[in-house]
């Protein structure tokens, strides 16, 4: 560096200003580089007499010290420079920060020079009392300077160290010189001993002055022969320099691009492994070339990488350096998006080292929509979390809560980096919240635990329509949503409007006042670790029917629950309206570990967007509150869940009616009919009871035969029929209930669910609910027990007579079964036994004995008989008198017998046998059939 002038300044308060601006100009006050001679002495220099109004000082005074200026150093050479004009009460404070630009820093207190506010007792405030004339006159002072002394001076002595170098290298004496190898003196290693009156020193004076004054051309000839000079020693410093000077030089010449080029590398490569800084400018410039170069950005960026792999680089560089490359990237013909983000992600890490948080946070944000939300796993959690805490170092909460719940919105191994991420999210809302006066977060910060998916969520209301109901996995049902429609299809024919049947379009959702809404949704925990969720409740908007909005007329409850890492589960959240009008369920709300508040609104489908031409589709939220209807509430005694084959159990069933009226036209629809028999309301008498078994010394009939008429077997309860899945239940009055026995049988084997649909109606006209229904169902295991097998022969000797064999198989493993009674029914034969079958209770083997996987056949004889008109013959045989007893013509032999056989013909005979296990009894009935022809 040359410096070319001085500007010497002495105060007019000053004893002696001439000896103070003398004493400026001598050597031993001047910079070191010129006290060693390393720089040219012959510079500039211009005296400014400094006139402050601010002091005591008078015109006679300043006039007389000029005049003395002039004299000792010329007139041209010196000025009078006035300031301060303003008076000490006219002093404008505006004015105390005009050079805060151009002031040096104190990174220390991270404020200017005077580490005191302007305006305080202890500040210094400088520039308060400069007025208008006061600047415009400095500025005038110092385009004189330039324009009238420096230009010309720098001109001149560009123009005689032109002369001086032509002189010198010029001419034929010079160039043989140079032919026959007479080498210049050149600079050492060190390129410190190079005395401004050497040749070199010279040539390099001219270049730097022709490119101060923007003669290129001139300074990139002098500058290439500077690099002819140094080129034949061991390359140094200043060959490096040289080269670096002619390759600015070059770049800023028109058409010399290329060689610009190679005088940059050539200066990189030299310069590299002695001085970084100078190296790290180095590459900038080439890079700069590269820019303008056509398809050359590459090769930026490899050297930008290359310097800030450095050993000896400094981290502050290399991330500025790194961030370079990035952009150069990105403006490629074609950017190299994924490269670039993660040269920004290299330049921010580096930031972060030098604690440059702003930096790295800027660096980080850029990269995010290249490298961010590409199932880059390790990559998200790195960029987020950097960014989180970055942004929680420098103020910014909002943005942290809103990086560290995007951390959480997937549970990725190890299970200690969740945690960790689980503990700083909270940390940062512990801190959010213990600082705002908002109970809540943000409305941009969405917490992601637990995940909830809004294409399953589900509103059910007490009305189970088929056409209502949501998704089928929140059913439990034989085959889900199809079951149950068509079940109400069935009754609906039956019993509601046969002529209408179900409307073909989703009905809107109705319920009743004071009844609950239950809303159905899943919630995912995706951490691998449990988390707990309190004050778990439903967000509802209820409008009255004025449409007035109502804070208080919907009643929610409050659930806990805590997920087990990466585990889902179901939830039923419900809402209890107070009065007439709309509900509109919008999302739930909760608290995550009892500390973050957080909500979610649900966002389903478009119901007002595409649909087809005519069709109605209703809001999913919505449901319209409807006045008081009654409500059916059925319990039933718990059951087995394994039965054997043909087991039969009584169960106990109560319907209740819990609603506001009267509960109308009630039918009960069955999925297995077969299954299951009804009783009489009330009925408490058990089946193994009928009839009563014989008392001790009384004989025992073999045989019991009934004749009944066919109009006898009346319903249990009026207007059901046997035969059909349908049954008239009767109707129950507010707060009242009903209990009667049912039996469910092992009607076949195999895994079965047993479905119960209630169907009812209120007693008011023209309400929205035209009825009701009620869903019930059980899954039932049926094992093997018992396999049954008939044959009949013709008897030889008689035209109405047959025989009758039973074969009988015990499939069971490890139960022994008697057998106990066989019942037929028929139109015009009776059954009479003619194997005879031991009642010793002893455990030997015998006809009516079956040890496991034991083979019996009893043997009988069918006898025709003529009953009265259209009735049917009922023949109930004791195969052990001494055991319970039941009637085929009872209920609940006739019921399963009419619902697990085919319709009785005229020469049909259907039979029921009786058995029990040992040692505890129970009533079993497996039932067949046969043909009988005579």
């Amino acid at each position: 560096d040359h410096p070319v002038a001085a500007v010497l300044v002495a105060s007019a308060s000053e004893p002696d200003p001439i000896k103070v601006l003398e004493g400026l100009a001598g050597p031993e006050l001047l910079p070191p580089i010129y006290r060693e001679q390393l720089a040219d002495p012959e510079m500039l220099r211009h005296y400014v007499l400094l006139h402050d109004r601010a002091e005591d000082v008078s015109l006679e005074t300043l006039s007389s010290l000029f005049q003395e200026m002039q004299k000792r150093f010329g007139a041209a050479s010196c000025t009078v420079l006035t300031v301060n004009s303003l008076p000490a009460d006219q002093e404008d404070a505006s004015r105390s920060g005009m050079w805060n630009s151009i002031r040096r820093p104190n990174y220390g207190l991270k404020e200017f020079d005077s580490p005191h506010p302007p305006g305080g007792p202890e500040s210094e405030c400088f520039g308060v009392r400069l007025s208008e004339s006061d600047i415009n006159t400095v500025s005038h002072f110092i385009a004189n300077l330039v324009t009238h002394h420096l230009v010309p001076h720098l001109e001149k002595k560009v123009q005689r160290l032109h002369e001086h170098y032509v002189t010198n290298r010029g001419g034929f004496k010079n160039v043989m010189k140079s032919w026959w190898g007479a080498k210049p003196r050149a600079a050492n290693e060190s390129g410190l001993d190079v005395q401004f009156a050497w040749p070199e020193f010279r040539t390099r004076q001219l270049a730097d002055l022709a490119f101060m004054l923007h003669d290129y051309e001139l300074a990139f000839k002098r500058y290439r022969d500077m690099v002819k000079d140094l080129k034949s020693d061991r390359p140094s410093i200043q060959y490096a320099l040289a080269n670096e000077a002619a390759g600015v030089c070059a770049m800023l010449v028109e058409g010399k691009l290329r060689e610009s080029e190679e005088f940059l590398k050539e200066a990189w490569k030299v310069i590299q492994d002695k001085d970084v800084r100078v190296a790290t400018r180095t590459v900038l410039l080439l890079c700069a070339l590269y820019f303008r170069l056509p398809n050359q950005k590459g090769k930026g960026v490899t050297a930008l990488v290359r310097c800030a792999s450095e050993s000896r680089q400094s981290e502050l560089r290399a991330a500025l350096l790194i961030e370079q490359a990035a952009h150069m990237l990105l403006w490629k013909a074609h950017p190299y998006f994924r490269k670039a983000g993660f040269h920004l992600v290299l330049a921010g890490f580096r930031y972060n080292k030098c604690n440059l948080r702003n930096h790295a946070l800027r660096c980080y944000k850029m990269a995010l929509p290249m490298c961010a939300e590409r199932n880059w796993a390790y990559i998200d959690d790195h960029m987020y979390s950097v960014l989180g805490r970055n942004s929680f170092h420098l103020g910014d909460l909002e943005h942290a809560m809103l990086h560290f719940m995007k951390l959480l919105r997937r549970g990725r191994p190890p299970v200690e980096r969740q945690v960790s991420f689980l503990k700083e999210a909270q940390s940062v809302i512990r801190f959010y919240l213990n600082n705002s006066s908002d109970p809540t977060l943000p409305p941009t910060v969405r917490v992601p635990l637990p995940k909830i998916d809004d294409r399953k969520v589900c509103v059910m209301v007490n009305d189970f329509r088929a056409s209502q109901q949501g998704p089928s996995m929140v059913i439990t049902a034989v085959s889900g949503l199809k079951f149950w429609k068509l079940q109400e299809e069935q009754v609906r024919r039956m019993v509601a409007r046969p002529w209408l049947g179900l409307p073909k379009a989703p009905l809107a959702r109705v319920s009743v006042v004071s009844e609950e809404i239950f809303v159905f949704v899943e919630l995912t925990n995706p951490l691998m670790v449990a988390i707990e969720i309190t004050q778990l409740e439903l967000m509802c908007e209820f409008t009255d029917l004025e449409g007035e909005v109502c804070k208080d007329c919907c009643q929610v409850d409050q659930q806990t629950v805590t997920l087990q890492a990466s585990s889902s589960k179901w939830l039923r959240l419900s809402a209890r309206p107070s009065k007439q009008g709309q509900l509109t369920v919008q999302g739930i709300s909760w608290m995550l570990s009892d500390l973050v508040p957080a909500q979610h609104r649900f966002v389903v489908r478009d119901y007002e967007g595409l649909k087809p031409r005519g069709s109605t589709v209703h809001n999913p939220l919505q449901v319209t509150i409807a006045p008081p209807l009654p409500l059916l509430n059925v319990t039933i005694e718990e059951s087995p869940k394994v039965l054997l084959h043909g087991e039969v159990r009584k169960l106990q069933m109560e319907i209740s009616n819990v609603g506001a009226t009267p509960l109308r036209n009630h039918h009960l629809v069955l999925s297995h009919p077969a299954f299951i028999a009804i009783g009489k309301p009330g009925d408490e008498t058990p089946p193994e009871t009928l009839p009563p078994t014989p008392a001790e010394g009384q004989e025992v009939p073999e045989a019991t035969i009934s004749f009944r008429p066919a109009d006898s077997d009346k319903p249990i309860i009026e207007d059901y029929n046997y035969s059909s899945s349908v049954q008239r239940l009767p109707d129950v009055e507010v707060n009242s209930s009903v209990s009667f026995p049912i039996w469910l049988r092992g009607t076949s084997i195999g895994l079965h669910t047993v479905a119960m649909l209630f169907y009812y109606e209120g007693d008011q006209s023209n309400h929205p609910i035209e009825y009701r229904l009620c869903r019930y169902s059980r899954q039932v295991q049926v094992v093997p027990s018992l396999k049954v097998h008939c044959r009949t022969v013709p008897t030889p000797t008689e035209l109405k007579s047959h025989q009758l064999v039973l074969e009988v198989e015990n499939q069971m493993q490890n139960e022994v079964v008697d057998l106990t009674q066989l019942s037929s029914v028929s139109r015009s034969w009776t059954l009479k036994l003619l194997s005879r079958v031991d009642n010793d209770q002893s455990a030997r083997p015998s006809l009516g004995h079956l040890l496991p996987k034991q083979r019996t056949s009893l043997a009988f004889r069918v006898e025709a008989c003529a009953p009265e008109d259209a009735a049917i013959v009922h023949t109930n045989l004791a195969l052990r008198p001494t055991a319970a007893q039941a009637n085929s013509w009872e209920s609940p032999t006739s019921q399963l017998l009419q619902r697990g056989s085919a319709a009785l013909g005229q020469n049909d005979m259907h039979f029921v046998l009786g058995w029990k296990i040992r040692p505890v009894d129970m009533v079993l009935l497996a039932d067949s059939s046969v043909p009988l022809t005579y």
